[in-house]
This record gives C-alpha cells, structure tokens and sequence, in this order.
C-alpha cells in the first residue's frame, strides 16, 4: 500500500497540486462573496449617512461602483446611473462624463455596443478634462475593438479597424505605461501576431502583477493564451488555474479562465471536473448577469453537460451489472452453503456421495481437457496474430526506410543541380507531378498487399456480399481495385468519407459516389452491407 501511494505520488500529472487548491478555493466561493457583500454593506452605510456632501456622495458611489464592476452588472448599472444623475444635480461636467464613460465602458464589456455608442456620441471632446482623456481613449478603443471583431462585414471591419487603431494610439501615447497601457500593448501583440516578445511582455508583467489583484488575474489569462498559441497544455492550464483562483479569491464573476479550462479538461477527457467547472463558471455569469458572458458560457455548456450525463449513465449500466453479478454469486454462495448442509446430513451415505464425487471429478477433467483444447486454440491464434504484426511492422519499416533514401536521393540532387545552377531544370522537375504519382501507385501497391497477408480471403468475401453480376474482380496486375480499397480501409475501421479519401487521395464526393454504388450491389440489405465489411474475418484465425 506505501509503495502504491508513492507510486501515484511519483506519477502525478502536472498541476495536480493547483487543481486541488483550485478546487479547495471553489468550495470558499460563499466566504469570498461575503467578504465582497461586507465591503458593498459598508459603503452603503456610509452612503445612508444623510451629512454627507454631494461630492463625497459621487466619490462613495464611485467605489461601490468599483466593487460591483467584477461583480454584479445590474448592481453596477443602478450606482452609475445615480452618479450621472448625481453629476449633473452638481453641474460638475467632469463628473459626468467620468460616470458616463464609466457606463460606456461597461455597457460595451457586456455587448451592448449600440447604447455604448450612442453614449460616448453624447460626450464633446473639447470639454473632456486632461485626466480624463486616458479614459475617453480607452472607452473608444475598445468598443472599436469589439465591434470590429463580431462585425460580418469586411468594410465594416475595415472602418472599425482604423478606428481602433487611431484611438489605441492616442491612448498609449498619453499613458505610456500602466495596466490600461499593457492591455493595448497586448492586444495589439496578438493583433501582429507577435508572440515571442507578447510571451516576454506577459512574463514581465506577471513578475511584477500583485496577487489578488484584477491585473494579476488578466495577466494570468493573457499569459496562458500565449502558451495555447505555442501549444503547450500544460502551462495553459497552470496559467489558467491561476487567473481563476484569482478571481475566485476577489469575487470576480465576470470571467473566463475557469470556463478555459473546463473547455480544456473536457478535450482531454476529464468530463467529471469539466462539468463541475463549467456549471461553477455558469453560475458566476448567471450571478454577474452579463448577456455576453452567459452566451459564451451556454455555447459550451450543453456540450459538457451531455458528455457528463453520458459518462454517468455508463457508470449506472456498470453498477447495475455488477448488482445483478453480485446477486448471482451470493445466489450460488446460498446454494452452496445449501449443498454443504445436506451433504453433512447425508454422512450415512458417504460412499454413494464418494462415488457422485468421482463421477463429477471425471467430468471436471474432462471440462479441463476442453478448456487445453480451448487454451491451445487461442495460443494458435496469438501466434498466427503476433505472425501479422511482426510482418506488418517489418514492412512499415522497410517503407519508411525507402522513403527516407528516396529522400536522401532527392536531397542530393536538388543540392547538386543548386550548385550547378541548373534552376531552371530543377523549377521543371518539382513542377512534374510523376513522382508523386509514381510513389502513390508505390503506396497502393504496399497497401494492397500488406491488407490482403492480413486478410487473404477479402476480395472473396466482399463478393459474396455483392450480387452475382456485380462482383469485382481486380485486373490483371492489380491486387485491389478503387472500390476495394475503399472498403478495405472501412474493414480496419476508417468510416468517415473526408478520412478515406484524404488517404486514398480522392475528392470525398468520389468516395461518398464509389461508397454508395457498391452498396446498390448488394446482394442483401444495403444499410447492413457496411456493417458486413467490418465483420469480415472478424472471427478467422
């Protein structure tokens, strides 16, 4: 038992240990929330206290609005609302158009780009104060931006493209440096396609990002999207876990790490902890109320939660067998412990129960004779099995090696012309389509063959299925013909038309066309005809 437990232990796989926190972390979601609410109550409190000044009113509900932001949209919406109202009670214009910006901005966050626009349209540029420009710039910016991605039009496109750009210049040109600026600086990284230096940018804001802060978590995300780009899981994942511990621990409900990586974990296969997290990250957005957020969240969630169900049925089929195997044994164990009674009150007839045993010990043997014959049978077919890999295996790897000389040879001459300057004769050679086609008929060829030492007697066999008149015979110096190969390769498994045909390098309306002209041949059901190919020498030796 201690070496099996530091077996698992030496074996975990990466990120184990962060998922456990991560899901340590889930189940305090209720603690975090509340400490968010207490924060929310006090500064209500300090709202209801009725000598406060306009202008500490605006500033308090500028700070509930920060707190309601990440988490709760409509709450968000009610306290700026109050503060426009509040602004222009005051006469204050930069009070108002902070809080309008304010609302600008997160009505675009949420999809509501239209009101978004309509908004900022209201705002006169001339009478923004300087330390408001940064927030002007950043509202325009990415409004642009979003309308520009889910636009279907390319001009549109176009004209939201140039927008962006100009007020993502005139916004990094007045910040030169902070989160705001590091979130254009990122966009745009990805936007060139840049991934190196983005991937170095990130690292150099994670090292500096604070944790429990909303630039530690978007940090994160951004970082694990670099790694996604470079294909590696792994540091996807662990960068993922730690934006969603991240906004777990702050109350953020308006995220996206953590569906991420229930979209990830369901890739690989774990459904279990990709439904958990998906219905976590679904409850976050039901709870923001964000009509953008939730439509992200519902496109995955049916996906998961249908795996999910599939998986626990599957386990309700396997615990119910294994109820039914466990009544028949303890149904046997009863009969037994029957037999064994009586067998004890039946000791006056031992010699009779004696000579029961030995007439039962002789048709034991006799089962155990069988079960040789059965075990010598199965060893037969192993053998004859293990006989079809190794020749299998040898001839992949006489392919492959002749591919590779192939190669060598091409290399070489390629090389040698290049020196000889003899481009033109080479442009000629690489435009010709013989060798291609020479080392398909070598691939076909290798194929048929090798098909047919695992299956000698298929083409015999697709026969019989077929209609007298309408069998295929291969022509002379062909071992399988088109139609053959194709349902060679449904013999090993490979159904989909798109796959056949990518291997076998047809259009896939040819494959489907070939598919459904030999099943109008069949000699039975042509819906079953398929279903007959993929049995063939199912049960041969």
């Amino acid at each position: 038992m201690l070496l099996l437990v530091f077996c698992q232990t030496l074996f975990a796989a990466p990120n184990d240990s962060l998922i456990r926190i991560l899901e340590k972390e889930m189940a305090k979601r209720g603690q975090y929330d509340a400490a968010k609410e207490s924060r929310i109550k006090q500064l209500k409190q300090y709202l209801d206290d009725a000598n406060q000044s306009d202008n500490e009113r605006y500033n308090l509900t500028y700070r509930l609005i920060q707190e309601y932001i990440p988490y709760k949209f409509s709450a968000a919406l009610t306290c700026i609302n109050s503060n426009i109202a509040l602004a222009q009670k005051t006469g204050s214009i930069a009070q108002l158009y902070e809080a309008k910006m304010q609302l600008a901005d997160i009505l675009s966050s949420s999809g509501n780009y239209t009101e978004a626009a309509d908004i900022l349209r209201t705002l006169d540029r001339k009478q923004i104060p300087d330390d408001l420009l940064d927030e002007y710039y950043y509202c325009h910016t990415w409004l642009n931006s979003r309308l520009r991605f889910y636009s279907p039009l390319p001009s549109t496109k176009e004209k939201y493209k140039l927008q962006y750009t100009a007020y993502a210049d005139s916004l990094m040109a007045v910040l030169k440096s902070g989160e705001r600026y590091r979130l254009i600086a990122e966009a745009r990284f990805t936007e060139d396609k840049q991934f190196a230096p983005q991937h170095t940018f990130n690292v150099q804001y994670m090292d500096k990002a604070i944790p429990g802060s909303r630039a530690y978590g978007s940090t994160a995300f951004f970082l694990a999207q670099n790694f996604l780009a470079q294909h590696d899981t792994v540091n996807y994942k662990k960068y993922l876990i730690l934006s969603a511990l991240n906004d777990i621990r702050t109350a953020v409900k308006d995220n996206a790490a953590l569906t991420g990586l229930a979209l990830q974990l369901f890739k690989e296969g774990n459904i279990a902890k990709a439904h958990n997290y998906i219905n976590f990250a679904f409850e976050d957005a039901a709870f923001y109320n964000s009509r953008l957020r939730l439509a992200s969240i519902s496109n995955i969630l049916p996906l998961i939660n249908k795996a999910y169900d599939t998986a626990i049925q599957k386990q309700k089929d396997k615990l119910q067998s294994a109820l039914i195997a466990i009544s028949v044994l303890g149904l046997l164990l009863l009969a037994l412990l029957f037999y064994i009674w009586r067998q004890v009150q039946t000791v006056s007839r031992a010699r009779k129960n004696l000579e029961v045993a030995n007439t039962q010990l002789n048709e034991l043997n006799l089962q155990l004779q069988g079960a040789n014959k059965q075990l010598k049978g199965l060893y037969d077919e192993l053998s004859d099995t293990n006989r079809v890999k190794e020749y299998y295996i040898g001839n992949l790897l006489n392919v492959c090696s002749e591919y590779l000389d192939k190669l060598d040879v091409y290399r070489k001459t390629v090389k040698k012309m290049i020196i000889a300057r003899q481009v033109p004769e080479l442009l000629e050679r690489t435009k010709s389509g013989q060798v291609v086609d020479e080392e398909i008929a070598l691939f076909y060829k290798n194929f048929d063959a090798i098909f047919l030492h695992i299956y000698p007697d298929f083409v015999a066999q697709i026969n019989a299925l077929l209609q007298e008149e309408e069998r295929i015979t291969p022509k002379k110096g062909e071992m399988l013909t088109t139609e053959l190969r194709i349902f060679a390769l449904i013999r090993l498994g490979i159904t989909d038309s798109a796959s056949i045909a990518k291997l076998l390098r047809y259009s896939v309306n040819t494959i489907y066309n070939y598919r459904v002209k030999i099943k109008n041949k069949a000699a039975g059901s042509r819906e079953d005809f398929e279903n007959m190919v993929i049995k063939i020498g199912a049960f041969s030796k």
